[in-house]
This record gives structure tokens, sequence and C-alpha cells, in this order.
């Protein structure tokens, strides 16, 4: 306290001054705007700065890290817990963890593809073959490849019909250009442009002028098969200028691997790192999760739906030159029901078509089991047209997977989330 009859206090002491009570708390509002009435103040907050800190609610949840951390005894243990190293709600908490994990649809894909490889290895001697399996995994790379890509475009709730035209189209080019004398790389540069083209017109349609998804994709995917059948006269583009070590890019080996193998180790591996570390995967997903909220935190929604179809035109432009390279021609007609493939392959993976959800992983689970679906019906001699009726049922069941299984962990999450 200041020295009688001074105004300022003695040297080493707190300067007081002229102050008052409280003067170090927030400036307070216009009296006439804070709360009036007979409210309960210990719940209702009022205006901004016009209170003191409030002591905790009755009914509020005790929390820990903070003020409300529990005392420790010696051993770092907390009253009542159990034995050292385990906490009270641990059991509570695994059987949370072990029951998210059989909800996930990755989990239930997983025991799909291990039934179905057992059933179709009793049946089959072979079927475990080295040169089984590594036929099923070329079959099933171009549709690895381009789902990958494909995942990412559909979390944020849009999808591509055309990357079948795409892939003939691109083969069809690529023939050509090699039948007239072009070296290879220049051949495939070009191919490749042309088949992004179609991503631009894509990106277009649906980020800038706001195109349904269906329709914009619908109209490029007939496109691009009408092309393929015009650059190619309606028959397979081959000749004696192209070269059959085309085909190495697509039936060669490394190391007794095949090299479409390490094609879908190296674009799985780098879409599993856009789907969670990088930025671009994470916009993707806000956008699917809500758009709205997406463009009002600053998101260019726009942007990243463009880009994401053109990369999903560049790789199917890439499966095309590879599609090319194995048959050492360029085929228009091949491709047709590529793109169901991909969106199979992508929803059977737990991916929302709504959008908001999905998983790279998971979708190279639902190619695996397409692929095996389709060897071991061709290996048990099952007429195509069944293989057909049997694809489209699966097909519908991956719908309801999107529709009931992931819409009630959504509900799951959102109870969760509120206890």
């Amino acid at each position: 306290m200041p020295e009688p009859g001074k105004r300022y206090p003695s040297d080493g002491r707190t300067d007081q001054g002229n102050r008052c009570r409280r003067q170090a708390g927030n400036t307070r509002h216009n009296p006439r705007t804070r709360r009036q009435g007979k409210r309960r103040d210990r719940i209702f907050l009022g205006t901004p700065r016009n209170h003191a800190a409030l002591r905790p609610y009755r009914t509020h949840v005790r929390r820990f890290g903070e003020d409300g951390i529990e005392k420790r005894g010696e051993s770092g243990q907390r009253p009542g817990d159990g034995p050292r190293g385990r906490r009270r709600g641990d059991g509570m908490r695994q059987s949370r963890d072990f029951t998210k994990i059989i909800r996930d649809p990755k989990f239930l894909m997983s025991i799909i593809l291990i039934l179905l490889n057992v059933f179709f290895a009793i049946y089959s001697d072979s079927y475990f073959s080295i040169e089984n399996i590594f036929n099923m995994l070329k079959q099933s790379s171009m549709i690895i490849i381009v789902a990958s890509a494909a995942t990412i475009l559909m979390m944020t709730g849009n999808f591509d019909l055309s990357t079948g035209s795409n892939l003939a189209m691109t083969g069809v080019i690529y023939a050509i250009q090699l039948s007239a004398g072009m070296p290879l790389w220049p051949a495939a540069i070009i191919a490749v442009l042309c088949g992004s083209m179609i991503g631009v017109v894509n990106g277009v349609l649906v980020s800038k002028m706001e195109f349904p998804p269906f329709i914009a994709t619908l109209g490029t995917m007939y496109v691009g098969r009408g092309l393929a059948l015009i650059f190619a006269d309606g028959t397979p583009v081959r000749g004696e200028k192209i070269p059959l070590g085309i085909a190495t890019l697509a039936r060669g080996e490394f190391l007794g691997i095949p090299i479409p193998i390490f094609f879908i180790v190296v674009i799985v591996a780098v879409f599993m790192v856009v789907e969670k570390k990088s930025v671009f995967g994470k916009y993707s997903m806000a956008i699917g999760g809500n758009k709205n909220a997406a463009f009002f935190s600053g998101i260019n929604a726009g942007g990243v739906v463009f880009w994401n179809y053109l990369i999903v035109a560049v790789l199917a432009a890439f499966a095309g030159i590879l599609t090319s390279s194995r048959l050492a021609s360029g085929d228009p007609r091949i491709g047709v029901g590529f793109e169901f493939d991909v969106i199979l392959a992508i929803l059977l993976g737990g991916t929302s078509l709504k959008g908001g959800k999905g998983s790279v992983i998971g979708t190279l689970i639902g190619a695996l089991i397409v692929a095996v679906l389709g060897n071991g019906l061709d290996m048990l001699n099952i007429l195509t047209f069944w293989q057909s009726i049997l694809k489209g049922l699966i097909f519908v069941f991956a719908i309801i997977i999107n529709e009931k299984i992931l819409k009630n962990i959504g509900k799951d999450k959102l109870v969760t989330a509120k206890n």
C-alpha cells in the first residue's frame, strides 16, 4: 500500500496508483448490452468480456490434462486405477476399437476376398500357382491404376464415366503413331496429351460450368469412343511398323516379377500418400463432406475437382498405352465396361458415392475382388453372360454397402462425438 498522504508508493512496492478493484479484468461493454432479467448466470454467458471466469457447472464433464487432472501417487497411478499400465475405461475403449474395425468396409471386403480365394482354390488345383497369381495381378493392373486416382475424385462427390473410352482412344492414337514410324516415347507423350484433353473437358464442364458429373462424363464417354472408331476406321490398328518391343512394357518382367505389378505398387503408394498426407487429398475429402463449408473455409473447390478429373484422364491414357503395348495393336473396341469395373472396385473399397469418405487401400482390395471373380469364373468355365449378371449383382451389393453401412458408421461417429 502507498504511504499515508502520498499518491505514489515508495520504491520497490507494487504501483497501485489511482486504480480500482478488478481493474486488470476485461473492459466492460455498454451496461445496456449486458445480461438482464432473471437468468441463471452460471449457465448464461451473456455478451463477450462482461464477466469474470466462470466455475464449471455441476453437469459439465470433468476433463483430464489441465485443471481437472486427478492426483497421482508415487507410482504415477490415479486413485482407483487397476494394475499399473491399465486405466479405467480401457476395456470399453478396446471394445469400441474392435467394433470400429469390424464395421469398416475394408475389413468386410478383406474377408470376402479371402473366402473367394479359398472357394476357387478348392475347385482348381492350379489357382494358387505363381503363374495364375501374376496373371490376376496383370489383368487387374489397369483397373487399379485408374481406380487409385478415381478414388480421390469420388471423395469429392464426383465420378468419371469416360475412362474406358479414354483408354481405347489413347491406345488407338498410340498405335497409329507407332505404325507411322514415330519413336516410342514421343508417341506415348502425344497419346497421353490427347487423352488428358478428355479430363480437361470433364473438369471444365463439372467444376466451372457446374454440369452434373453423370451428364458431363457420359457425353465425353461417347465422344471418346466415337473418335477411337473414326481414327481406327472401326478395326484394330496393326502393322509391320509397330515394334514388337512395346509389348515389353506390359508383358515384360523384372527380377521375375511382371512390370505391371511394379506400376501397381508405385501408383497405389503415391495415391495413399496423396489421400493421407497431402493438402490436395484433405481438400478433396473436405469438398465431398461439405462443399459449402469447404468454400467458406477458403478451399478452391472448382480447382480441386478440375485437377482430379485431369489426373484421372492422364492415368486412363497411361492405361491405354499399357493395353496397346500388351496387344501390340490399337483396338477401338476395348475398354467397354471398363469404367464400371473402376467404379465397382471403388465402391467395394468403401468409398462413398456422395463423397467425404474413401480409401485407396480399400479400392485396391475391391479391384482384387473383381480380378479374383473374373479369373475364378473363367477357370470354372462360367459363360460370359452369367459373369455379367453376377457382376451386376455385386454392383448393387456395393451400392447397398455405401447407402447402409457407411451411413450407419457416420451415425455412430456422431453419437460418439456427442457422448
